[in-house]
């Protein structure tokens, strides 16, 4: 009977768990990674109810008062909301980087890496004048132009910071553009490779050089952040973007808040995600260099990077011999022209293993230039330290 009954005990189902996500219904494009990410634990664990907050722009942390659940998962962007999340003595997880510290045990994106991962992108490029868009009082845009100063500052780069970083909040006649960015844009030395802390401020960036007469790739490269579908490649031209890992950030949020649920101390210090990868697309598919030969170099790398060949393909193709090429490329770019073909593919693979459609693994490796899965995943722990399994969800 003892026996049976332990069996029995060990074979209870867990206790039911309700768990609010907490999200406002501004700009619900770049939460639905997340969201997407605290579903997938959800179903893992099995015992859980996700219960959504009402669709509003004015929600607050206060509306929770008296919520018979047993854990949230929101995002805490002012010192109010911090206070009041403080007082409602539940577990919780913030996911937002509006505020420098948070109060309430947090995990979000891993933004100095965000901005050092677009340096990179643009330096590999050839750019050596490189300009951060950001926004004032917002601690993640800061962030992120940190990691893209350090990177170019420790590249040797000449660093800009936009000057019309503005606020979120505009009270200029929509039809008037921006002025002031239309201004600042005219007067640095060109080209220019810039980092925008957001895909919409890419965005506004691409139009105004439109409005300017300024041409992307060529003149200014662009690279936004969050990898938003709908804007990346409905922009003119598709946009380059970071791939910021949200559903990894989603899923960890969520994992933290079980632990805590269970009765665990929360961690000392924020979890930080570090982002999945650049996602190039036409706003960066350039170089900036002096040599012809390596810029028809990279534009037959970037025409034809879906076919397999080698630097001897190259080599034929421009007519010239190895060493003049090895010659162009370290001179110009830092970086072989094997090294920097390796490196195109990867950032082709990474695009497509972040479309939300998957493909399979192998039809990835394939339409990336690859010989198959095994070529493709050497590739990646080589340049990225990871195999390219781990951008697969």
């Amino acid at each position: 009977m003892s026996a049976h009954l332990n069996k029995y005990t060990r074979s209870r189902p867990r206790p039911a768990r309700r768990v609010a996500l907490g999200f406002t219904a501004i700009g619900v494009y770049h939460l639905d990674e997340m969201r997407q990410g605290v579903m997938a634990y959800a179903r893992e664990r099995g015992n859980w109810t996700l219960v959504v907050n009402p669709d509003v722009i004015d929600f607050t942390i206060q509306q929770f008062r008296g919520w018979d659940g047993h854990g949230i998962i929101v995002q805490i962007t002012s010192t109010d909301e911090a206070k009041l999340a403080a007082k409602l003595g539940l577990p919780m997880v913030n996911v937002s980087g509006a505020l420098a510290e948070s109060i309430v045990p947090r995990v979000t994106f891993d933004n100095p890496a965000l901005g050092r991962l677009a340096a990179e992108h643009l330096l590999a490029r050839g750019f050596q004048r490189l300009v951060y868009y950001g926004a004032r009082d917002l601690w993640y845009a800061d962030q992120r132009g940190f990691g893209f100063r350090a990177a170019a500052e420790a590249a040797g780069a000449q660093y800009f910071a936009l000057a019309a970083c503005s606020s979120l909040t505009n009270d200029k006649a929509w039809l008037h553009g921006d002025e002031e960015l239309e201004a600042w844009l005219r007067t640095p030395p060109l080209p220019l490779g810039l980092f925008a802390m957001t895909d919409s401020r890419a965005r506004m960036v691409l139009e105004a050089c439109e409005r300017v007469g300024l041409r992307v790739p060529d003149e200014v490269a662009v690279v936004g952040c969050n990898n938003s579908e709908l804007i990346c490649e409905f922009s003119k031209p598709t946009l380059t973007s970071i791939d910021r890992n949200g559903a990894k950030v989603g899923y960890q949020a969520a994992a933290l808040l079980d632990r805590l649920m269970a009765g665990e101390k929360p961690p000392n210090a924020d979890i930080l995600v570090p982002p999945g990868g650049v996602v190039v697309r036409r706003s960066t598919q350039a170089v900036s260099v002096d040599d012809p030969v390596v810029v028809a170099a990279v534009r037959f790398i970037h025409d034809h990077i879906q076919t397999r060949f080698g630097v001897k393909n190259l080599l034929r193709h421009l007519s010239i011999s190895r060493r003049r090429l090895e010659r162009g490329f370290r001179h110009t770019l830092g970086v072989t022209p094997h090294e920097y073909l390796c490196r195109a593919r990867v950032d082709k693979a990474e695009q497509l293993l972040g479309q939300p459609k998957e493909l399979k693994l192998a039809d990835i490796a394939l339409a990336s230039g690859f010989r198959d899965v095994k070529h493709m995943n050497l590739v990646f722990r080589r340049l990225t330290g990871r195999l390219a399994s781990h951008y697969y969800r």
